[in-house]
C-alpha cells in the first residue's frame, strides 16, 4: 500500500485527488514532545476519512520522559479510530546516545502496547542503521522516503 504522511504545516490538502493518485494510506501527525499537538488534527482526520482513504497517526519523539510523551499522544488521539499501527517518529539524536534513544523509543512503544495499541517505528533507513539499537529492532519499521 501507498502512503503519506502530514502534518499542521501542509494545509489545504485535497484529500480527494491524494486518493485519486493512488494513495492509500494517510499518516497524520498528532503530537511531539510533552506539550505540541497539531492543530489541523480533526481537520485532516474528517477530511482524509470522508475521502475514503485508511488513516494512520504519528507522534515525533523528542528527549522528554517518553511515557509522558506516549500519554499526552494517546489523550490527543483518544476517540479517533486508525487503521494502521501508531507510528514513533523518530528521526533525530537530539543529542542522546545510540542507548537513550532506543530506551526512549522503547519504553514509548511499550506503554502504547500496554495500551492495546500496535505500533512501529517511522524513521529513515540511515538514522535506523546508526542511531538505533537491538532493543527496538524487534519493532515493525516503516521506512520513510523524503521527497
Amino acid at each position: 500500500m501507498r502512503g503519506i504522511d502530514i502534518a499542521s504545516y501542509q494545509q489545504n490538502i485535497d484529500f480527494k485527488k491524494v486518493k485519486n493518485s493512488g494513495i492509500e494510506i494517510v499518516y497524520i501527525k498528532a503530537t511531539e514532545g510533552v506539550t505540541y499537538e497539531n492543530p489541523l488534527l480533526i481537520l485532516q482526520y474528517s477530511e482524509a476519512k470522508a475521502a475514503g482513504l485508511k488513516i494512520g497517526f504519528y507522534h515525533y519523539l523528542r528527549a522528554n520522559d517518553p511515557i509522558l510523551e506516549a500519554k499526552h499522544f494517546l489523550i490527543v488521539i483518544d476517540g479517533l479510530s486508525s487503521d494502521c499501527k501508531y507510528a514513533i517518529d523518530v528521526e533525530a539524536s537530539l543529542g542522546q546516545t545510540i542507548s537513550k534513544i532506543s530506551r526512549n523509543v522503547r519504553l514509548f512503544a511499550d506503554h502504547l502496547i500496554s495500551n492495546g495499541k500496535e505500533v512501529c517505528i517511522y524513521t529513515g533507513d540511515n538514522f535506523y542503521s546508526k542511531n538505533l539499537d537491538n532493543s527496538v529492532k524487534n519493532i515493525p519499521l516503516w521506512v520513510a522516503h523524503y521527497v
